[in-house]
This record gives structure tokens, sequence and C-alpha cells, in this order.
């Protein structure tokens, strides 16, 4: 009779018990310590040209949605500067949302610095154009 031994397809079937038993134990007891990827508040800076009228209708707390349904709140740190005689608005957006390599992420929607994004409220439509997005 012939002595059986450690072939290549035994250490093979070891590995993959392993690998499997690893995959279990870190399953297990791995996960619940990890780096949760929970939305948080965000800051989304922008600027909007406006009119006249629309930059008397500015407020801190006014809600604005774009087209994807997106909601955010103007913050109190907002101003208003007249440049080479155009009305425009610098403020910040207050957004849930996640910050990642792939931009910010924010329900239905995706932005990158610099996109053109027409948020929309009761008194008026901003034209912004997003400069930066800061935790909150």
């Amino acid at each position: 009779m012939k002595k059986r031994g450690l072939n290549a397809v035994d250490v093979l079937l070891i590995i993959i018990i392993l690998a499997c038993a690893a995959g279990i134990a870190l399953r297990a007891f791995g996960l619940p310590y990890a780096k949760s990827d929970e939305p948080k508040e965000y800051r989304v800076s922008f600027y909007a040209p406006l009119t006249a009228e629309e930059a008397e209708a500015v407020n801190a707390g006014l809600k604005f949605k774009d087209e994807k349904g997106t909601e955010g709140v103007l913050s109190e740190g907002y101003w208003i500067k007249t440049e080479d005689g155009k009305t425009v608005l610098y403020g910040e957006l207050i957004i849930t949302g996640r910050l990642n390599e792939s931009g910010f992420e924010c329900g239905a929607a995706r932005y990158y610095k610099n996109d053109r994004v027409a948020f929309t409220g009761k008194a008026l439509t901003l034209d912004a154009t997003i400069t930066d997005f800061i935790e909150k």
C-alpha cells in the first residue's frame, strides 16, 4: 500500500478553510468596531449672483432644494457683495451627506467643487457655484 502524505490539493483545502474561519471571526468580532460611514452635516460653501430684489429676500434660515430634492438651510454666515456692478451672495448651506473621494454625496445628488447647482427656495432661486465642503 502507498503511504499518503500532504499534496497540493490538501494544502489548498487547508488554506481555504483557514480563510473562511478568519472571515467568520472578522465578521463576528471585527465589524462592530469598524468606522461608521454615517451621513454628517456639512457646510457647503457657494457663491451666487443675485438681483437687487433677490438680495433683499435673503436671510439666514431659508430652506432650499435642488432639482434632485436635496434640502439645505442657509447658515447665518452669509454676506452680499457688489462686484463690478453685480450683486453676489457668498454663503453656506447646511446639508447632510458624506464626503469621499468621489465627491459629496447627499441623497440622490452628488456634488463636486466648482459645480453649478440651482437651489430653489420659497422666496428665490440661487444659481450657485459650489466652492467647498466643510464638516460641521
